[in-house]
């Protein structure tokens, strides 16, 4: 189409293109104006300038274009969709959601097997340091009771050994009946616990 702006024709614009029509004109000009005609909306600066320099009067173009203004540029044609690259782009986003919450489900993954690794360590941790601690208390009292029948009756391995199992069962039932105390205490703090949640509720 033309590149120059379109001016909306007025009726004084639409009158110098019929007087103008029945001039004698270049033939270049004369297509120009034919192809427009005076019953035209809109007329190009082309036109324009050729009513300004034919026209009898010769017009200034302030005059010719009194009342007139730019026409608004023709909507461009909207452009059809593609099927197929609607499909892939329904694809990429699919894709990349699926990614997302992917990622998503293994970051909460891995903090969960991250906090039962930290939990099976400190339970491990624990455990070692119990049963090292019964073992060294264990292995304590042996050594109380075999010393101690070593100074009282002197060195008789069999009676030393028979002291140091004493000392030995001496300290078992110590344990035990701490394990006891310590359970029932647990279990008291347990039901407090639940009779003031109770309470509250």
């Amino acid at each position: 189409g033309d590149k120059m702006p379109m001016m909306i024709a007025t009726e004084r614009l639409r009158d110098a293109v019929s007087e103008a029509v029945g001039m004698s004109l270049a033939s270049d000009e004369m297509a120009l104006l034919k192809r427009y005609g005076a019953g035209a909306k809109e007329y190009p600066m082309e036109v324009i300038e050729v009513l300004c320099k034919r026209l009898p009067s010769k017009p200034y173009l302030h005059e010719i274009l009194q009342g007139s203004s730019v026409a608004a540029p023709p909507p461009l044609p909207a452009r059809k969709k593609n099927p197929e690259n609607e499909k892939r782009l329904a694809k990429i986003k699919r894709d990349l959601e699926e990614r997302e919450y992917e990622d998503m489900v293994k970051d909460v993954r891995r903090s969960e097997i991250a906090a039962e690794e930290v939990g099976e360590v400190q339970t491990y941790k624990a455990q070692l340091g119990e049963g090292m601690s019964v073992m060294f208390s264990k292995a304590t009292a042996f050594a109380i009771g075999y010393y101690a029948s070593r100074t009282v009756h002197g060195v008789d391995t069999v009676h030393n050994l028979i002291c140091g199992l004493i000392g030995l069962i001496a300290g078992l039932v110590v344990d035990g009946t701490l394990l006891v105390l310590r359970s029932a205490s647990q279990v008291r703090t347990e039901e407090g616990k639940t009779k003031t949640k109770v309470k509250m509720g």
